[in-house]
Parts: structure tokens; C-alpha cells; sequence
């Protein structure tokens, strides 16, 4: 079976190929990836409902990376905002 998570009935990455997928997964050129694999096999496609797109994020460039880096310090530098603001004290803020 092709597990693939979707979104709002949106596929999203990463999609799981069985081993019977990767003669047709290696003979792919180009930027395709594996819709054409999905797209000629769509019986095997197993949907898997998922809510939170930022779950999802394909990393395939270092601009994506980057980009993806400084989402994540933002939010970790919210939520300990957050925290502090409901009283919550986080260990490694602490001061030795």
C-alpha cells in the first residue's frame, strides 16, 4: 500500500512506498517525485487524515530550511513567553 498523509482532502509529504513501488520510484526523472507512481497505482493509496499542515512541511531546499529554522525558534521563543506570562516555569530558562 502508498500511505499518504492529506489535509482538507489535500495530499501532503511524506508519502510511504511499498518495495514493490521502487523499481517505478527509481526509474523517475526529473522533479516528479512519486505522483506519477500514486497517479498509475491509485488503488494502492491508502489516505491518512491529518489537521495541522505545519506538520507537514517538505524540506527539499536550504531556503526551506531556513525558513522552517526561524519559524521554529519564533515559536519555542512564544510559547516561553506564554508560559512565563501563566506562571509556568520551564527548567532550562532557569538561572544557575
Amino acid at each position: 500500500r502508498i500511505v499518504m498523509p492529506v489535509i482538507d482532502k489535500t495530499p501532503c509529504n511524506p508519502v510511504f512506498f511499498p518495495a514493490a513501488c521502487l523499481h517505478e520510484l527509481k526509474s523517475l526523472r526529473g522533479d516528479v517525485g512519486g505522483k506519477v507512481v500514486i497517479q498509475k497505482h491509485p488503488e494502492l493509496v491508502i489516505p491518512v487524515p491529518f489537521n495541522d499542515p505545519h506538520e507537514f512541511i517538505d524540506i527539499d531546499a536550504p531556503e526551506t530550511y531556513d525558513k522552517l529554522t526561524k519559524l521554529c525558534s519564533i515559536k519555542e521563543y512564544q510559547e516561553r513567553e506564554e508560559n512565563k506570562h501563566a506562571g509556568k516555569i520551564n527548567l532550562s530558562d532557569r538561572k544557575k
